[in-house]
């Protein structure tokens, strides 16, 4: 047969022929028995299309395919494969592969046409390999190495749940691609030793094992005798039982298991035959092992025997069960995970007193209460304004039941079973139906099945008791005639007493014992006090509460679902809330035009509905932040309605620049400067520049800023320096120049507050998922102003603050609130306070890093989807609840801003929203 070196394709046509979630038909399923089927030359090449009849309609329809003939071209667009480099290779091999049959005494025609090679995507099961004269068929080789990956390692402490379930899934697909790659055993040069057999008229009455082997034979005098793959031998040929041999021999087609020892067997049967002619003939005759002995002139079983027990000895191979240690595991069947209940803490802050001591008493301070007109009593429910909590013994935690306050459970692996998973090499036995689904793709959920893991009862969260809402702990019920003074107390209208008693109510103690529990908690009666859930887990990661998932040990299940893509209809709900807050927040104006906050409003009970609390007087800080929030919406600054607006914000501008009017201080400065730039005013405009001034000069010498402008006033804090730093960074985008000093000082401030306040010192005072995320924004920020114009092609993400703090945001990420840490015992805040806040921030530092994924989630999809069930009637976003920090009006601007993913990264040069 000639290959002429303009005849041979090589294209890559997973695309085109053979969609990877359809099978190959049934006449294709075993290569042996596809290669009988081909021994009738009057079928040709266009065997092929029988055996592929959706490929044969996708290439007559796609017009960048085409057939040529009988001698069956194939064209492609995006071909991929050195077509002159495989040519070769065929060459090669079939000149190789003649020439060894020469040796033997058989010779193979030459058939005129052209080669084709294709290479095919298949799913696990379907045949390996099957060609014609004139057509190459093979499997495209799978994605993965050969050896699973053990469970990935964070930089921060112990894998999670959700880090494992990946990983089992990975397994599978390795596991799948080097079944893939042994079913494929012997290459293409194994096809051509087949092909030759045609050519060469080998007898079809032949035993297969023979013929098989004299094909692995030659195939493997076309490479060079490599090393073989390494297989599974079933476990008779392993033990050397010469009836198991027997039985192997006698099997149509021969198991894949046994091919490298049936190739050695018969290269040895073939040293002692002599010409291979009259062998055939006596073979074809028929017969069984003591007819073969007399035409080979030697025992067929003892060669395969004794070539199976060199093979074993040179390794590698697999035990004779046909399984492996699981990967990941290692066969302990268990993997070790952070506690999911209290996240790795190990403990949980305490249901009573909430990690808190302060007093109760709300006109407490210090453990003084202070009377209109000045005068000043002791508060009789607190020792100097701090209470102690019985429940925990003031320590303000309790531990987690559900992991023993060890922050560290263990899981059922998910990528095996009772610790092994099938051999890839073990032939016949890795077809088997699996051991986990039956054959179902689908598994019981390891950690929800009967005997999974422990969860936290959702009553108590894991603590087995539920907190005192009356005492907060303390035992302690505050008196309310006398607020915890012990005294009732007449005032005269002018703030003068007119007389004081002993409190009746309480008896001058300030408070009553608490009856609503007992020594300041009360159990918890859904679990009996262990703390533990009953039945199915309901926010399992593994099965989301259906008890079921993909098995993993099989390449062909449903892969998991990646992380949320926004669609356009997500696009077009986000588009409407902004539409809808934006309108709310034009109701925001006084009648001046000015923009205002509003009263809080009261907390809601649920489904009840109340309008925006009233308008609060309009001030520097309100008009700028709304109208900033406004410009960035894409409201133009020409908009008649925000004509006075803007005309307020420019004269606010000016008194702070002259120096009249610094009473609003940094805050409102910052988000001045800001409604500036994004209104269209030049970065070295007098106003711009008088205002990056006010703000430069206020930074304090630790680089930090409070709220007053000229540096004096209460003690800095975080909020008002990440306002001032962000105002400067826009302004520094836009153009405007900050000296870098102020960025160094920055700088040493961001990373002294996440030294502080960061994961480090979680086991110590409050960390909050709002302070990271301020604290690493803060750090990026400053970082970029350090650089100048290097700022851009920086690495942000190589920072070690900003890697730790990352982790910690990925180990902790819940989008519906912030996580926070008292003491190391982790805090589950009632209700929605502050999530607006935590949004806000968590999109100021994802936009800044370019981060799209945190908590295998994206944060903005789940983010925006959760945001927009929170919008009320009136359009409005605001914060309720015990630790609600944002009315109406800030909350609404904060949650358009977040729709709007408003911050833009650092990495983007100019502009900056």
């Amino acid at each position: 047969m000639g290959f002429p070196a303009t005849a041979a394709l090589v294209l890559s046509l997973s695309l085109f022929l053979l969609p990877t979630s359809a099978p190959l038909p049934a006449a294709a399923a075993d290569a042996a028995s596809a290669m009988a089927s081909l021994e009738d030359p009057s079928k040709g090449p266009d065997l092929l299309l029988g055996l592929l009849p959706d490929a044969a309609r996708d290439i007559a329809a796609d017009p960048g395919l085409s057939l040529e003939g009988e001698r069956f071209t194939v064209c492609a667009r995006g071909e991929t494969g050195d077509r002159e480099a495989l040519l070769r290779a065929v060459e090669a091999a079939d000149a190789k592969g003649r020439a060894a049959l020469g040796e033997i005494g058989q010779e193979a025609v030459v058939l005129p046409g052209r080669t084709v090679v294709l290479f095919v995507s298949c799913p696990p099961g379907s045949a390996a390999a099957v060609a014609d004269r004139a057509v190459l068929l093979l499997r495209a080789p799978g994605d993965g190495g050969t050896a699973p990956a053990a469970p990935p390692k964070r930089i921060d402490g112990l894998p999670l749940e959700r880090d494992l379930l990946p990983m089992g899934r990975l397994q599978a697909r390795r596991l799948g691609a080097e079944r893939d790659r042994v079913a494929a055993y012997g290459g293409f040069e194994r096809l051509l030793a087949r092909r030759l057999l045609v050519e060469a008229a080998v007898p079809s009455a032949v035993p297969a094992w023979f013929r098989e082997g004299l094909a692995g034979w030659l195939a493997g005098r076309m490479t060079g005798n490599p090393a073989p793959v390494p297989l599974h031998f079933p476990k008779g040929l392993a033990a050397g039982d010469r009836k198991a041999a027997e039985a192997l021999l006698a099997a149509s087609p021969p198991p894949a298991a046994i091919l490298p020892a049936l190739d050695a067997a018969v290269g040895r049967l073939l040293a002692k035959c002599g010409p291979l002619p009259p062998v055939l003939a006596k073979l074809a005759a028929g017969g069984g092992p003591a007819e073969w002995k007399a035409a080979l002139g030697a025992d067929p079983v003892d060669a395969l025997l004794e070539s199976a027990a060199a093979l074993a000895a040179a390794g590698p191979n697999c035990p004779a069960e046909g399984t492996l240690p699981c990967g990941l595991c290692n066969g302990a069947r268990r993997l070790e995970v952070d506690c999911p209940e209290c996240e790795g803490g190990g403990a949980l802050a305490c249901p009573s007193c909430r990690g808190s001591s302060a007093c109760w008493a709300g006109n407490c301070e210090k453990g003084v209460q202070v009377y209109e007109g000045g005068k000043k009593v002791r508060c009789k429910f607190c020792s100097g304004g701090t209470t102690t909590c019985k429940a925990c013994r003031a320590t303000k935690k309790t531990s987690c039941l559900p992991c023993r306050g060890a922050g560290r459970v263990d899981r059922a692996c998910p990528g095996c079973v009772k610790g092994v998973v099938p051999c890839p090499h073990g032939g016949a036995a890795a077809a088997a139906p699996c051991e986990r689904c039956a054959g179902r793709l689908e598994a019981p959920c390891p950690w929800c099945a009967a005997g999974g893991s422990a969860h936290r009862c959702p009553a108590c969260g894991g603590s087995g008791q539920k907190g005192c809402r009356t005492c907060w702990g303390t035992g302690r019920d505050l008196c309310g005639d006398c607020g915890g003074t012990g005294e009732t107390r007449m005032v005269y209208t002018d703030g003068t007493t007119a007389s004081a008693s002993k409190c009746g109510d309480c008896n001058g103690r300030g408070f009553a014992d608490c009856r609503a529990c007992e020594g300041g908690k009360s159990d918890c009666g859904e679990c009996a006090g262990k703390g533990l859930g009953r039945g199915r887990r309901p926010s399992c990661p593994a099965c989301a509460a259906t008890g079921t998932v993909p098995c993993a040990l099989c390449p062909g299940s449903a892969p998991p679902p990646g992380p949320a893509s926004l669609d356009p209809g997500d696009s077009e709900a986000n588009a409407r809330a902004v539409e809808k807050a934006v309108a709310f927040l034009m109701t925001c104006r006084d009648g001046s035009g000015i923009f205002c906050l509003r009263k809080e409003r009261s907390e809601l009970k649920p489904g009840e509905r109340k309008p925006a609390g009233a308008l609060l007087k309009a001030s520097t800080f309100s008009n700028s932040h709304v109208l900033w929030t406004l410009l960035a919406a894409g409201i133009p600054r020409d908009d008649p309605r925000l004509a006075a607006s803007w005309r307020r914000a420019r004269a606010d501008a000016e008194r702070i620049v002259e120096g009249k009017d610094r009473e609003e201080g940094v805050q409102a400065a910052a988000y001045t400067l800001r409604c500036l730039l994004l209104g269209g005013e030049g970065p070295e405009g007098p106003l711009v520049r008088g205002l990056v001034d006010a703000l430069v000069a206020a930074q304090r010498g630790n680089g930090r800023w409070n709220d007053a402008l000229d540096g004096s006033g209460d003690e800095d804090n975080d909020l008002n320096t990440l306002l001032a730093a962000e105002a400067l960074h826009v302004a520094r985008t836009r153009g405007a120049r900050i000296p870098v000093a102020c960025w160094g000082k920055a700088l040493r401030a961001a990373t002294d507050s996440f030294g502080s306040k960061g994961p480090t010192k979680a086991s110590k005072g409050r960390l909050d998922g709002i302070d990271v995320t301020c604290s690493l924004a803060l750090l990026a920020m400053a970082k970029a102003g350090t650089l100048g114009e290097g700022a851009g092609s920086f690495d942000y993400l190589s920072l070690p603050d900003v890697k730790a703090g990352l982790a910690w945001l990925d180990r902790h990420m819940d989008v519906a609130r912030a996580p926070v840490f008292l003491g190391g015992a982790l805090f589950r805040q009632e209700g929605g306070g502050a999530h607006l806040a935590w949004l806000f921030s968590l999109q100021r530092l994802a936009m800044l890093l370019r981060v799209e994924e945190i908590g295998g989630d994206r944060w903005f999809v789940t983010g925006s989807r959760l945001l927009r069930t929170l919008q009320r009637d009136d359009g409005s976003f605001e914060e309720t609840g015990p630790f609600a920090a944002n009315g109406s009006v800030r909350g609404t601007c904060s949650s358009i801003l977040f729709l709007l993913r408003a911050t833009v990264p650092i990495t983007e040069p100019g502009g900056g929203k």
